[in-house]
């Protein structure tokens, strides 16, 4: 199992109770998820209606949300990018890294990547 480190783990890491090995636990299955409150499904569902008008301002746009491999989504938001022909709307972007002695694979996923401009 590939063990993520998100933008908000220091967040989550220092929530509530301090414990060393609460992102280890989330992500070994060992903590279950609270289930969304009404304001955060309220604030997700306007996220995803102003995501859509948005993209629909974009006439070329390429979507690649719908690739859910992650090594897979990296690889063909690479090749698309190469092209530099089209808006790309979900991108996946992936290096290894090496963090304090420990190599590790660092993901972002891009909203819009605009030809030219990366």
């Amino acid at each position: 199992m590939e063990t993520r480190l998100r933008a908000t783990d220091p967040l989550y890491h220092l929530g509530g109770k301090k414990c060393d090995k609460r992102v280890w636990l989330r992500d070994q299955g060992e903590v279950e998820p609270k289930p969304a409150s009404d304001f955060k499904q309220a604030l997700a569902k306007l996220g995803d209606e102003h995501e859509q008008r948005h993209a629909a301002t974009w006439p070329d746009l390429l979507d690649l949300g719908d690739i859910r491999d992650t090594n897979q989504h990296a690889k063909s938001t690479k090749l698309e990018l190469e092209k530099h022909q089209q808006v790309i709307c979900s991108g996946t972007s992936r290096i290894e890294q090496e963090t304090a002695g420990v190599m590790a694979k660092v993901t972002g996923h891009q909203a819009r990547l605009i030809p030219g401009l990366q």
